[in-house]
């Protein structure tokens, strides 16, 4: 199922994860209207970069939420959230987002770095997107007290 001209329910669901646990990733009708309003969101970011947007976590039902470490009130679980990769610097892909918040409209982005030094972008709305905060967050993962620390993006 297409939700835009570039992003597919498929990019949002997909998961090695959940296929190697047997987990159905499945969406509700309200989970694929949000993820409708999400990539409408993104399109605006790859249209403006001219760049491929690589989804690498969408939409997780409860069980993959938990097998993947989520927290018990991510966005993710609403369909309302995605993580990404662009073939060119994450900060170039802030920095456009900040620049043009208002035009994409989300909740907040977080440069995010994990565990093992991997990076990609949490890009997330709102059911109510008049409630939007425009965030822009850096998110490190802390070895010593094995957990992630945020603090504000600074481009």
């Amino acid at each position: 199922m297409k939700l835009t001209d570039h992003f597919s329910l498929k990019e949002f669901t997909d998961s090695a994860k959940a296929q190697k646990l047997g987990i159905e990733n499945k969406p509700t009708l309200e989970h694929i209207k949000n993820l409708k309003r999400l990539s409408e969101k993104l399109e605006i970011v790859r249209e403006g970069l001219n760049k491929i947007i690589t989804i690498t976590s969408g939409y997780r039902c409860p069980a993959l939420n938990k097998a993947v470490g989520g927290e018990k009130t991510s966005k993710h679980l609403e369909g309302n959230a995605a993580d990404i990769n662009v073939s060119i610097s994450l900060r170039e892909v802030m920095n456009y987002c900040i620049k043009n918040k208002d035009k994409i409209n989300y909740d907040k982005i977080i440069y995010e770095t994990g565990k093992e030094g991997e990076n990609w972008i949490h890009f997330q709305q709102l059911n109510d997107e008049s409630k939007h905060r425009k965030l822009a967050i850096r998110g490190k993962y802390n070895h010593q007290k094995e957990t992630m620390e945020y603090s504000p993006y600074i481009g």
